[in-house]
């Protein structure tokens, strides 16, 4: 229903919704899908996005990583970039009051076109250190560490995102932005008027002590099943306490946004 507001929730793995990779023929091979499985009842765990969408009785799109569009041209994907080119692809529905949320990723992931199939089909490989990158692989991870070592990278993808917050100004939709992974949180100059975590605490503070603040402890997948299923992505418990810290505050900032437009 759109005549309800919405949450949309652009990133990586951290943010995909785990129910879109049972689409994947090979579902029981990936280690979420076996947990949700085996040790959640085939009861699947919802990312933190999505439960304040729930508590905020909002609707909830996501488009991150396995749940974004796989386009033609430029794949699909982990990347910062295919955030970008999926926020991109959505913005023109984004409306007034509603909320996007950007879980960035590490900068040194990105796409290389697959040369068997490109010319033709389409397609890319995406390039991580656990990746089939083919003869070029070394170049390849070479490139990877490079993107991970300069805040060029870091700085490079915030500049695009500066027209996201352009538009967001024009329509009146809101934005939070976060990072896992850390990298974007300690780059020089950070405008932190959007980062969800700044906003809370005055600076990034990681995400370990933000959870001993709110007496929980921060666990993947493998911590909260005592090493049985081997994942580092947050499992169940720790989105339920990130999404019940970040309601608290998305709740009471949302609404002085809104009242500010009015």
């Amino acid at each position: 229903m759109r005549n309800k507001k919405t949450i949309w929730s652009f990133g990586d793995s951290f943010s995909e919704e785990v129910v879109s990779l049972f689409a994947h023929p090979h579902s029981m091979n990936n280690e979420r899908c076996r947990y949700v499985t085996e040790y959640l009842n085939e009861i699947p765990y919802k990312t933190w996005p999505a439960i304040v969408a729930d508590k905020l009785n909002y609707n909830y799109i996501n488009r991150a990583a396995s749940g974004g569009k796989q386009f033609k041209y430029l794949g699909g994907g982990n990347s910062n970039d295919q955030m970008f080119y999926n926020v991109t692809e959505y913005s023109s529905e984004f409306k007034k009051d509603d909320i996007v949320v950007v879980g960035f990723t590490n900068p040194g992931r990105y796409q290389v076109p697959n040369p068997k199939s490109y010319d033709k089909l389409g397609g890319t490989m995406n390039v991580l250190p656990n990746s089939n990158l083919g003869v070029n692989e070394k170049r390849y991870l070479e490139t990877y560490i490079e993107r991970n070592e300069s805040s060029y990278y870091l700085n490079e993808m915030l500049q695009k995102f500066k027209i996201l917050e352009t538009l967001s100004k024009v329509v009146g939709f809101t934005i939070y932005y976060w990072n896992w992974t850390g990298n974007f949180h300690y780059t020089p100059d950070l405008n932190t008027d959007n980062w969800i975590v700044h906003q809370m605490y005055g600076k990034f503070i990681g995400f370990e002590h933000i959870f001993k603040l709110h007496g929980g402890i921060l666990e993947t997948i493998f911590d909260e099943t005592n090493g049985e299923y081997k994942d580092g992505h947050w499992g169940k418990n720790t989105n339920e306490i990130l999404g019940d810290i970040f309601y608290n505050h998305i709740k009471k900032t949302h609404q002085k946004i809104k009242r500010t437009i009015i």
